[in-house]
């Protein structure tokens, strides 16, 4: 595992003496999970840091995208002052699916799953798959 030698946030999971390509100048540090209990406690501390960050992300573009909404919203309500009624209920309904698709980009956006590839994989194999793909033969007496 690989961790920023300054911020300790881990960069990255990968075989010992196999370092992931990282931006020059980008001190890192190395750590050897012996057990599957470390490598656990490690994937759930960097499951935890891809939230953090995944909330931050979606809070940012919240503000971020609100003026340019705003803006878009005042428009189409000051437009809907010259417009028929058949228009009118029209363009909010659309104002309302916008909402309603924003909303759940948002929710998306907050719900993503983190895991790393190699959980990814396996989730997709059964434990026979698994097996068989190993380089594992068993001894013959």
């Amino acid at each position: 595992m690989y961790r920023d030698a300054n911020t300790k946030r881990i960069l990255g999971f990968g075989m010992e003496g196999m370092a992931p390509q990282f931006p020059k100048g980008t001190k890192i540090t190395s750590e050897i999970c012996f057990h599957a209990m470390e490598m656990d406690r490690r994937a759930n501390e960097y499951r935890d840091q891809c939230r953090l960050d995944a909330e931050i992300s979606t809070q940012q573009k919240l503000e971020y995208d609100q003026p340019m909404r705003k803006a878009i919203q005042d428009e189409i309500r000051a437009h809907n002052q010259h417009c028929s009624p058949w228009n009118k209920a029209v363009n909010n309904a659309l104002l309302k699916v916008m909402d309603k698709y924003y909303e759940d980009a948002l929710s998306a956006r907050r719900n993503a799953e983190v895991a790393l590839v190699a959980e990814k994989w396996e989730a997709g194999t059964t434990a026979n798959e698994i097996a068989m793909e190993s380089n594992w033969k068993p001894e013959l007496k």
